[in-house]
């Protein structure tokens, strides 16, 4: 199997149908904690309700109140508490550190 395939069976296993923005949103936190929903959204080219289903769907609850995969959290900011700042979870850091052995690098 090559690194490709074990890291798409890794992220298989997290849940048979994400998506490649979900992975990706991980990543993008994983390299900047803090950043905001919005932040997210700009970098993947996404609609800010898009961006937000997708944050919801890797926390805790999503917008249906169905169990998210509990990968990210979404914090006040402590400035301004309008304002979201993302973070990796205990479990997202560690599948994140997972994909990035599949693919032979440091996450």
């Amino acid at each position: 199997m090559t690194p490709l395939e074990r890291a798409l069976s890794l992220c298989r296993t997290l849940d048979p149908e994400i998506q490649c923005n979900s992975v990706m949103a991980l990543l993008y936190i994983a390299r900047r904690p803090g950043s905001s929903p919005t932040e997210l959204s700009s970098h993947l080219d996404l609609t800010s309700g898009a961006g937000s289903r997708l944050v919801s769907r890797l926390s805790e609850w999503d917008r249906f109140r169905v169990r998210g995969l509990q990968l990210v959290a979404a914090e006040p900011d402590p400035v301004d508490r309008r304002v979201r700042r993302l973070c990796l979870t205990p479990k997202g850091t560690r599948f994140v550190n997972e994909l990035a052995a599949c693919i032979g690098q440091s996450s």
